[in-house]
């Protein structure tokens, strides 16, 4: 919920709501993979109605690294778009406490 603050920078200009449903997956070893389905509405203010489908991949790599990839094809009804877009890490672990 923005509060109307659209003057000091806050806020979408719609007061939303997005419910989210997922699950985390581990189709192998040292493989996790979350796939989500999240919906955004108005309920007042602008038009949004949109489908967001991330999928989130985590694959462990040999001792210390791991690799991680965040891609989301966010589905617009109101204006017929998918503006999908994908983010890969690459990572390693500190120790083995941090």
């Amino acid at each position: 919920m923005d509060f109307d603050n659209d003057d000091k920078g806050i806020g979408s200009g719609a007061d939303q709501i997005s419910p989210l449903v997922g699950v985390a997956l581990t189709p192998g070893p040292g493989t996790v993979l979350v796939p989500l389905v999240q919906h955004f509405v108005d309920y007042s203010g602008e038009d949004v109605n949109t489908t967001a489908l991330p999928l989130i991949g985590i694959q462990s790599l040999p001792h210390p690294f791991w690799f991680k990839l965040d891609a989301i094809a966010p589905i617009d009804w109101e204006n017929d778009a998918i503006p999908a877009e994908a983010e890969p890490r690459l990572g390693t672990i500190l120790t083995k406490s941090f």
